[in-house]
């Protein structure tokens, strides 16, 4: 790893400076050419080098001692987390927990929780036979949360209405009014997690709270955030659990197995296993399309800051493919190290190279979900779609 970052840091210092003119004339097509092509390569070495710096911290000793797992929750009046669960398994459970956002209340799991707990699959299945003309007498389960009562006693409720997005692997959820009584909305966080922050994870593992308290951050982007991962024997349910820095929500729990293909380009030894978390910021686009509203914030997919188009909730980036002069270069598979703002990381690039950006969404109607693609020219951020089968 120390050899990867020493070689990117000096291919940067031999990357030439621009051309500085003294005299006011235009320069030849061949100098702006040589120009532009500088410009892109160094820019792309500057990022390289940052995220490499950035992805070192997942090797790094620990800067804080281990959790010593708590088999109890935060002390508050009112649970800080509560268990969802498919109607008729009340004790096959998953985590979740409560958000305000303005003068509203969301629940909040885990995006594959909800697909099993509500059983996507079988959905989509009667909603493609509807769709077809016919009519299957199907009997599909319902979602629910388990809540604890003041006087100790466990009450479950049909979770009335959701969104999932299977990419972010995030859920959202209405909280049925005379539930709120009984429910701690946490606030969320002001600001992203940073590297080197302390998080704490508040949650249930086999129907049992548990408690991770000292959880260092090792890596962000705005799809995923990597914290080192405290020895637990079995987490079965933890995902849905808050992920809290500073008392406030700074992600939701959804694993402890990383996901990228990417180790044979850049590593000499294989990624760590780590907490994966998705950024508290990717449920906005969910509540859009729960309350048909559209006022909260979005992910732009971008390209050395050239905008492609907004992420959808069910966008899933499959690949990234580098295309120079009509011929594929390089194609990656960077899963939870992928980070839509910055779709060029891993890549060295040089002038009017393509990226493509492969999509295949993934919902649950009755609709054909065709995979489509963006090219984007790195230069002039020019952008084409199109759909290639």
């Amino acid at each position: 790893m120390k050899s990867l970052f020493t070689g990117v840091f000096a291919l940067i210092l031999c990357v030439p400076a621009l051309p500085v003119r003294a005299q006011i004339v235009p320069p030849s097509p061949g100098v702006l050419a040589q120009s532009v092509e500088r410009k892109i390569a160094t820019t792309a070495l500057h990022q390289n080098a940052s995220l490499y710096q950035r992805l070192a911290g997942l090797f790094a000793l620990p800067h804080v001692l281990p959790s010593i797992p708590l088999h109890s929750l935060p002390p508050t009046d009112i649970p800080v987390t509560f268990r969802v669960h498919q109607a008729g398994h009340p004790y096959d459970t998953a985590s979740a927990f409560a958000v305000q956002v303005g003068d509203h209340v969301y629940g909040v799991t885990a995006g594959h929780v909800m697909r099993n707990i509500a059983d996507m699959n079988k959905r989509r299945y009667w909603a493609e036979r509807e769709a077809e003309g016919i009519h299957l007498d199907l009997e599909v389960p319902t979602p629910q949360m388990k809540i604890q009562l003041p006087d100790g006693s466990l009450l479950s409720h049909d979770i009335p209405s959701w969104r999932l997005s299977v990419p972010s692997d995030i859920a959202v959820f209405e909280i049925p009014p005379q539930l709120l009584p009984y429910i701690h909305p946490l606030q969320l966080s002001e600001q992203g997690a940073k590297v080197g922050q302390v998080a704490s994870i508040p949650g249930f593992a086999n129907d049992q709270p548990l408690w991770l308290q000292n959880e260092e951050v090792l890596f962000t982007t705005s799809h995923r955030l990597l914290l080192r991962r405290t020895p637990v024997e079995r987490i079965d349910g933890l995902c849905g659990s808050p992920v809290l820095i500073n008392d406030q929500v700074a992600g939701l729990y959804i694993g402890g197995f990383l996901h990228a293909s990417l180790r044979e380009d850049l590593f000499s030894q294989p990624l760590p296993n780590a907490h994966r978390v998705v950024p508290i910021e990717n449920i906005f686009p969910l509540i859009n399309d729960l309350t048909g509203n559209t006022t909260l914030p979005t992910t732009m997919m971008k390209v050395l800051g050239h905008p492609i188009a907004e992420l959808r909730p069910q966008d899933n980036i499959t690949s990234i493919v580098l295309i120079r002069d009509g011929k594929e270069k390089k194609c990656l598979f960077p899963g939870d190290l992928t980070d839509p703002e910055h779709l060029e990381d891993f890549l060295t690039l040089q002038e009017n190279d393509i990226l493509r950006i492969v999509i295949w969404p993934i919902s649950f109607t009755a609709q054909t979900e065709k995979i489509f693609q963006y090219d984007v020219n790195v230069t002039t951020g020019q952008v084409t779609k199109s759909t290639p089968f």
